[in-house]
């Protein structure tokens, strides 16, 4: 077991590129790569884990539970894992200490084909709900270049319908409603994950109407990656999302950010068929899986639980 260290990275990255893991390994090649080239966009307490190094065949990118800086992602104990060796993996998920079996934590968007892997160790030390239990732990993956894609023609869409006539970076102010209606926040740790998104920089985007009301957004995860988008109902079905998300590509490009990504539930047909006219392409053997590991002597108390409560109430 190797833990990365700053004059690593280098080499970290390139090996993260790899055709074994790549795009599966994005998520954590862009926490990485803003530690080595984008210190305003660093995620504090983050370590990355590899079986060895050089020429990893397992990573896990979590929390280090002993800095006392750390910063929750959604729950301060979420972990990336990428692996071109399911058998690597399982031995460095075993090691003592690299995940604290003890209490609950959240595996977020990790390849597919680790899933299995993942679930038996999980099940040596407690229980899991993943993508065979919840449709919306199972996504597919989709690559943009914010450098190449495409504008919604202004003004009325094709059903002559009205967009609203303000699109900006959503404020301070608007977190606690961007909170309450995100699917998958609506606790203290999201409030806590959006307020740093939002005061460090991360790109955001909303749209407002005519009364200042928001009535759409886009949120900006610490990967740098399109993490999830809202539209009121009443104003669905004028290309909101695709108008949002341009504007949000070209803040990206602007800070240098021309490569990014998005994950999108398997039956959110409507969502893929506005990701492709904006010009993301699905990366059909992409395949992503979420899962929540409860340990055998669980902590009722536990913010991560309280979490998963919240949104399995919203779905």
């Amino acid at each position: 077991m190797v833990a990365i260290q700053d004059e690593q990275l280098n080499l970290f990255l390139e090996e993260l590129r790899r055709p074994a893991v790549w795009p599966q390994s994005i998520q954590i090649y862009k926490h990485a790569e803003n530690y080595l080239h984008r210190s305003e966009h660093k995620w504090p307490g983050m370590k990355f884990t590899v079986d060895c190094f050089p020429n990893f065949k397992a990573c896990i990118m979590g929390p280090n539970l002993n800095d006392s800086n750390a910063i929750p992602r959604r729950s301060l104990r979420t972990y990336n894992l990428v692996a071109n060796d399911v058998a690597a993996l399982r031995r460095l998920l075993e090691i003592p200490g690299v995940i604290d079996w003890s209490k609950a934590a959240y595996f977020s968007a990790f390849s597919s084909e680790l899933h299995d892997t993942l679930k038996l160790v999980c099940e040596q030390h407690g229980t899991t709900i993943g993508p065979t239990d919840r449709t919306d732990f199972a996504h597919v993956g989709f690559l943009i270049n914010t450098k190449d894609v495409q504008p919604v023609t202004s003004g009325k869409t094709e059903q002559g319908l009205e967009r609203p006539i303000t699109l900006r970076p959503f404020s301070a102010a608007d977190i606690p409603n961007v909170n309450r209606l995100w699917a998958f926040s609506g606790t203290p740790e999201g409030m806590a994950y959006l307020t740093y998104l939002q005061s460090h920089g991360f790109p955001n985007m909303a749209a407002y109407g005519a009364d200042s009301e928001m009535v759409g957004f886009l949120i900006c995860n610490s990967e740098m990656g399109l993490a999830a988008a809202h539209v009121s109902p009443e104003h669905r079905g004028r290309q909101l999302f695709q108008v949002m998300a341009f504007e949000w590509c070209k803040a990206m490009a602007a800070i240098g950010q021309t490569e990014t990504f998005a994950f999108v539930a398997n039956d959110n047909v409507a969502s893929m068929k506005s990701l492709t006219r904006l010009g993301a392409k699905k990366v059909d053997d992409w395949k992503v899986s979420y899962v929540l590991f409860r340990p055998k002597n669980c902590d009722p108390a536990d913010p991560l639980l309280a979490w998963y409560d919240v949104i399995s109430n919203k779905n």
